[in-house]
């Protein structure tokens, strides 16, 4: 059984059709990966953490303004020194 977990600050769950479009999405991602016959096994869990209890750099996201990732994060730039890669997909 696959099992998507998506956490965000729950200022992203505003809207009550994030949640559900973020499960089709996920669910639709998995299926590209693992065949459409794996559709009706996946689980996915969306759950909004609130801003204050969700830290970065030392500090609540409550107390942060603007993106608090580093400019290479949040534009998928390649960094040498890490292995990271990110793979951004836009929500329809």
């Amino acid at each position: 059984m696959p099992y998507i977990e998506f956490k965000a600050s729950d200022r992203r769950f505003t809207d009550p059709t994030v949640a559900e479009r973020l499960i089709a999405t996920l669910t639709d991602a998995a299926c590209e990966v693992l065949g459409e016959d794996a559709r009706p096994s996946i689980w996915v869990v969306i759950q909004g953490i609130p801003a204050q209890q969700w830290g970065v750099g030392g500090k609540p996201l409550s107390l942060t303004t603007g993106n608090p990732l580093p400019t290479r994060l949040r534009t998928g730039e390649s960094d040498k020194r890490t292995p990271l890669r990110l793979a951004h997909r836009e929500v329809p």
